[in-house]
């Protein structure tokens, strides 16, 4: 503490002052006895400014001490505190060389004179971690006194790598209760959630996630309306169809969207609304899924002449389509038409003829015409190319390839982004 020497001059001023004023008012002297023999005569004002110096003097020398045994403890705490960190610095560098054991006897070490000390205790949990010694890092995660979001999320990962799912649920609820709009928590938790099928509460999260940030995957919003509308169709079917309905309406290109409208309506039995979706559908999204659903209601219907008016009016409108030739000879074959199959097969040749499927199909229609020598070459030619080609369905974000179509790619898990490309 730091005293200017005008304080200084001014405290004594006072105190002068003061005495001299005590001194005037009170002239009478004082016997002050040591001993029984032992005297001393002295003013009162005299005795109560020995008094007063003698009380500042005890202070003074108090506080003297306590500097002094303050000082040698910082000097403890420091030197303490120096040993931690080296060791800490220590530890980290083991780790850095693959050295967990080591790493570990340092930390433990450093931890015995400071046992609290969070910083420590989170080194240690990483390192057990890393040993997969998933209890062991649980136990250190779970002393701390005052767990700050960096050990909570380190102990979800620990829960997560262990297998302990709703323990790491739990723990991304105690991360909200302390940060309620924690973009990495919800979306995290709503990840665990998308993995569970829970789609109303996937729905509430990712909603959240958008009202914290607008800028987040709003794509995402569409595909998990649709999953919550898939899930209501098993209890409230006319619900259903009017939230497929109003998504095909959002965004006319989500093509599960529509197709799954058109299926619930198929399962109302309403085969003629299903057909009008999913013709609808295939005017905006051009996905082959809809032709193959509308052929196979057609024929369920008792209508094949229905099936081949459609593909034949689509290929007056587009007549070098090779998905709508090569689906047309695909029908043609199937009611047993085959003249006609080979004929569209061949106009195909160009645009097909890398693609094993297409040499399938040839050689279905080639063996209708008991043209076996030949069926037999395309069935050579089809298995030649299988290792590149094998399914007409692929997934347009990571090219992952399906015999059927689906909604969700089991690889991305992105929706809506199979269809047939050549």
């Amino acid at each position: 503490m730091k005293i200017s020497l005008r304080g200084v001059v001014f405290f004594t001023a006072i105190l002068l002052g003061f005495f001299l004023y005590v001194y005037i008012l009170n002239p009478m002297e004082l016997e002050f006895r040591l001993s029984p023999h032992t005297s001393y005569k002295t003013s009162l004002s005299i005795l109560m400014l020995l008094s007063f110096l003698g009380g500042a003097l005890f202070v003074g020398l108090t506080d003297l001490i306590k500097d002094i045994k303050r000082g040698f403890e910082l000097r403890g705490i420091k030197k303490v505190q120096k040993a931690l960190w080296e060791n800490l610095k220590e530890a980290n560098e083991r780790i850095r060389r693959g050295d967990l054991e080591g790493a570990e006897r340092l930390l433990k070490e450093a931890l015995s004179y400071e046992p609290d000390n969070s910083i420590l205790l989170l080194q240690l949990a990483r390192v057990y971690r890393v040993q997969r010694k998933w209890d062991e890092a649980l136990r250190i995660l779970k002393s701390l006194k005052d767990p700050k979001l960096e050990g909570l999320f380190l102990q979800v990962e620990v829960l997560l790598e262990a297998g302990k799912t709703q323990e790491a649920e739990r723990t991304f609820k105690e991360i909200l209760e302390l940060d309620s709009h924690n973009r990495e928590a919800l979306k995290a938790l709503r990840d665990m959630k998308i993995k569970e099928g829970v789609w109303e509460e996937v729905l509430r999260l990712h909603e959240k996630l958008l009202k914290i940030d607008p800028g987040e995957d709003g794509n995402l919003l569409l595909a998990l309306r649709y999953e919550r509308a898939k899930d209501m169709a098993e209890k409230d079917l006319s619900g259903a169809l009017k939230e497929l309905k109003r998504l095909s309406k959002d965004n006319p290109l989500f093509t599960p969207a529509w197709v799954t409208w058109g299926d619930l309506l198929l399962k109302k039995d309403k085969p003629k609304a299903s057909f009008e979706v999913w013709k609808k559908g295939y005017r905006f999204t051009q996905n082959p899924i809809f032709l193959q659903r509308m052929e196979e209601l057609y024929l369920k219907e008792g209508d094949p002449r229905g099936a081949i008016r459609m593909y034949l009016e689509l290929l007056g409108e587009n007549p070098e389509s090779p998905i709508l030739l090569y689906l047309y000879s695909k029908l043609c074959l199937r009611l047993g038409m085959a003249e006609e199959a080979l004929k569209k097969l061949k106009e195909l040749e160009l645009a097909l003829g890398n693609y094993p499927h297409y040499h399938y199909l040839k050689a279905k229609a080639l063996i209708a015409k008991e043209a076996h020598e030949e069926a037999t070459r395309s069935i050579l030619k089809a298995i030649d190319l299988e290792e590149k080609i094998n399914w007409p369905y692929k997934c347009e974000a990571c090219k992952h390839e399906e015999p059927k179509w689906l909604d969700r790619c089991p690889s991305c898990l992105k929706w809506g982004t199979f269809t047939i490309r050549f």
